[in-house]
């Protein structure tokens, strides 16, 4: 028979040992919003480029990975255009990468500073 109370634990959890006021949690909740707005608008405004080794190609996404931007040289103007797109495509992907990456460690820092406040 299955023990309906098993996922209970064994005793209530015990009150803080200092007390915490409404103010307090007013305070915590105004700094994390705070801190949440910082980051998000961070990520937003980031910019991450990746280029071909002569510069013939570069892009540009925003902090989310999307695409804002293709510049192109001379030099890429005379690729077929099958092996420019290759090449757009990979750029793109790698500084979509570098932003996640970027949102990543940006996430990670608000969770530890989260953490810190509480």
């Amino acid at each position: 028979m299955v023990d309906p109370f098993a996922h209970l634990p064994p005793s209530a959890p015990m009150p803080p040992a200092t007390a915490v006021t409404f103010d307090d949690l007013e305070r915590r909740a105004k700094q994390a919003l705070e801190a949440v707005t910082v980051t998000s608008e961070r990520l937003r405004s980031a910019r991450f480029q990746a280029a071909t080794a002569d510069s013939a190609v570069v892009v540009e996404v925003d902090g989310a990975g999307t695409l804002v931007h293709i510049a192109l040289d001379d030099a890429a103007m005379n690729l077929h255009a099958s092996e420019l797109s290759k090449r757009i495509v990979n750029l793109a992907q790698q500084a979509a990468e570098r932003a996640v990456t970027a949102m990543k460690e940006q996430i990670a820092g608000l969770t530890e500073q989260l953490g810190e406040s509480s």
